[in-house]
């Protein structure tokens, strides 16, 4: 599966984007059939939150593998939502817990690594639905 390396040329960051949040921005805006429309860093007050929309089955298993506590920290997790303003739906990828700086982002490096990792063309058999 391949992700869009030229997405930083073709959509720019928001202004007013925590600088925390930027990387993940475009990786997971590089990603097939998915689109963030919201983050926040939380400050050390709340949990770090990006939602996003997503149509790609294929996607969501990749992502899905990212978080797992099987293969990453434990820090992570994805939650559908569900609302009466969105007829689909969407996600957030959050921490389970308020992190510090440092912690953050040390996860959060972690965490783009996993993602990279699991969008490997090699997984792409495995992650056929074609099967």
């Amino acid at each position: 599966m391949k992700i869009n390396e030229n997405i930083k040329t073709e959509l720019p960051c928001p202004p007013d984007m925590d600088k925390q949040c930027i990387e993940l921005y475009y990786l997971l805006n590089s990603l097939p059939d998915t689109h963030t429309f919201e983050s926040c860093c939380g400050h050390e007050r709340e949990v770090y939150m990006m939602f996003f929309r997503c149509f790609n089955i294929g996607v969501l298993s990749r992502l899905g593998r990212a978080v797992s506590r099987n293969y990453s920290d434990g820090n992570w997790e994805i939650v559908i939502d569900i609302t009466d303003t969105m007829p689909y739906g969407c996600f957030w990828l959050r921490t389970t817990s308020v992190l510090k700086k440092d912690e953050l982002d040390e996860s959060l490096k972690g965490l783009i690594d996993n993602i990279q990792y699991w969008f490997n063309d090699e997984f792409d058999n495995y992650f056929s639905i074609d099967k």
